[in-house]
């Protein structure tokens, strides 16, 4: 008989979407949320509601490694006895727990430096920059760049004291009522804990759990290893953190086997991922955050319109003399705040990577320097 998904509703887990499927013979869950006190307790509660405990998990089935996603899977394992499912290509990233951000931090310094980023922003940014939080204030952290054509990076906030930018920051998160969790909790969240899962599964594979059965697609770009679940029967697709209804998924930046020169270009292949699914038979689409889709197509050309548009921009600022990814930056992202800088930089990074494989631009590399002109 099958398993019917057309009316299941995710457990709202803090921001992330985590989907409990009866399979007939226990429970799947998709994705998990990250490692918190408060979001076990909405997982827990969110299963009660819906006359299930923990002990009814069978399976954990991840999409990909990052912790939002991942944090609790050994949670639910340790009550439930779940068995874990990951993507093949994510295992480098799932046991070492997350540490990957910290042993490969000296990869992302060389990548910055040599994308033009000055050592003097490098340097702040790791002492005080990464303080600023995500949060409801947000925009009253100060902007990088300066708010004139030029765009020139601010000095005068880099070369403020800690003490000043600190009080301006804690200031803003009072004022303006910032949620956030406790820092112990929030600590907690990022502490890498290693995931050896019971199964892996590759592209094209059928997943069955149960009365349960999942066609995986590999979907490389926010991570290596990325993917999404597919029920053909219900027209049902799970796409973790590839395609999202109103934000874009950032393109992150890896080191396969931690040599820095195989660094991935993941915006490249991120494009031709969101097109592997764009003609998917598909009524639903179940983000790992946000809200649910009903047009796989609309939803897959959205992002792909955004992008081009971003490219564009990184091109008309090469055309003029911007060949740096920093240069670039404050032409994609005018009014960047400081807890943004690396993702944003990643993203300037792609939409070169993009216009690189496209042809538009040439790179070349001097005196520690890469350096990009119209092709």
């Amino acid at each position: 008989m099958g398993v019917d998904l057309s009316t299941l509703q995710p457990i709202h887990v803090g921001f992330t979407n985590c989907y409990p499927i009866d399979t007939g013979e226990g429970l799947a869950l998709v994705d998990t949320g990250s490692n918190t006190g408060p979001l076990w307790e909405l997982l827990t509660g969110g299963l009660e509601e819906r006359g299930h405990s923990l002990r009814d998990v069978r399976w954990v089935i991840l999409t990909h490694a990052h912790l939002d996603h991942s944090g609790l899977a050994l949670r639910v394992k340790e009550v439930s006895g779940a068995q874990i499912v990951a993507p093949r290509e994510e295992l480098p990233l799932l046991r070492d727990g997350g540490a990957q951000w910290h042993t490969l931090q000296q990869h992302f310094d060389r990548l910055y430096l040599e994308h033009g980023v000055p050592q003097a922003l490098l340097d702040w940014y790791e002492r005080q920059g990464r303080r600023y939080r995500w949060g409801g204030a947000w925009k009253q952290q100060p902007p990088l760049f300066e708010r004139t054509p030029e765009r020139r990076l601010r000095w005068d906030l880099i070369n403020a004291s800690d003490e000043v930018l600190a009080a301006e920051a804690s200031l803003a998160e009072t004022h303006h009522h910032a949620p956030h969790h406790r820092r112990g909790d929030e600590e907690g969240a990022w502490q890498p804990r290693p995931i050896q899962p019971e199964f892996t599964v590759e592209d094209g594979d059928t997943l069955a759990l149960g009365q349960l059965r999942l066609r995986v697609i590999h979907t490389p770009g926010h991570t290596p290893g990325h993917a999404c679940y597919y029920h053909p029967e219900s027209r049902v697709l799970f796409t973790g953190d590839h395609i999202l209804k109103r934000i874009t998924p950032n393109p992150g930046l890896y080191f396969p086997d931690g040599e820095y020169e195989r660094r991935t270009k993941s915006l490249p292949e991120y494009i031709r991922s969101l097109l592997k699914v764009r003609d998917l038979p598909c009524t639903r689409v179940l983000a790992a955050h946000e809200g649910e889709m009903n047009n796989l197509e609309y939803a897959v050309d959205r992002i792909i319109m955004h992008h081009e548009r971003r490219a564009r921009s990184a091109m008309r600022a090469v055309q003029r003399g911007r060949s740096t990814a920093f240069e670039v930056l404050p032409v994609l992202f005018p009014n960047l705040r400081a807890f943004a800088l690396s993702a944003a930089l990643h993203e300037a990074i792609g939409h070169l990577d993009l216009l690189e494989e496209q042809g538009q631009v040439r790179v070349s590399y001097q005196d520690g320097l890469f350096s990009y002109q119209p092709a």
